[in-house]
């Protein structure tokens, strides 16, 4: 099975980053020097995390060595990827192969330890032990639906009234179970959860 220890991971293909003219402008203020970055600048600073999953144990914190341990135990991946530690139980994932990312943001909820692994995207302006878990992958199950309404464009677009779609089941894709559908979508667990949605003013429980 393929793993971190195969793969340096953060510095694996990545191009060196090039600097221009302008990129960087530095300012002496009454506090000490400030330095500003360029719009295209910040934008190649982001182009090597595209590739990365955010990751934390809810509850108790575990050690690196063994996080990497259970997941290695848990993921059977086709590429190489690779785990580091960040500050108040946060974990970086790198994916050599957007297959092997797409699973593990999908493939949930992982469960470790008894635990729940919140899995996130990576994006921009993430500071560890700052940022606090505000949205979680969760699957959704739509009931009651009409049989021709279980199409898997109209399904991703009925997720996105809750947040991000991140997957229909694929049974679902099949139409082999109309009793309900199913959808994984991101939830944000900071607003009160409601269980309805109203598609073409029909309500349908989820």
């Amino acid at each position: 099975m393929a793993g971190p220890s195969n793969w340096s991971g953060f510095g694996a293909g990545k191009e060196k980053l090039k600097i221009a003219d302008g990129d960087i402008t530095i300012v002496d203020g009454l506090d000490g020097p400030s330095m500003k970055l360029s719009l295209d600048l910040k934008l190649k600073l982001c182009k090597s995390w595209s590739n990365a999953l955010i990751q934390k144990i809810m509850g108790r914190p575990h050690t690196f060595n063994f996080m990497l341990h259970k997941l290695r135990q848990k993921w059977s991946l086709i590429g190489q990827w690779s785990l580091v530690d960040f500050e108040d139980g946060y974990f970086i994932v790198r994916f050599q192969m957007q297959e092997d990312l797409d699973f593990v943001l999908t493939g949930g909820p992982w469960i470790i330890a008894n635990q729940y692994l919140v899995v996130q995207k990576w994006r921009t302006n993430f500071v560890p032990g700052e940022d606090e878990i505000r949205r979680i992958p969760v699957w959704v199950r739509l009931s009651k639906l009409p049989m021709e309404w279980i199409d898997v464009d109209l399904l991703w677009n009925i997720g996105g009234m809750l947040r991000t779609t991140y997957k229909v089941d694929h049974v679902t894709e099949a139409q082999a179970r109309g009793r309900f559908a199913r959808i994984y979508v991101e939830l944000d667990i900071t607003k009160p959860l409601k269980g309805t949605l109203s598609v073409d003013d029909t309500g349908h429980q989820s």
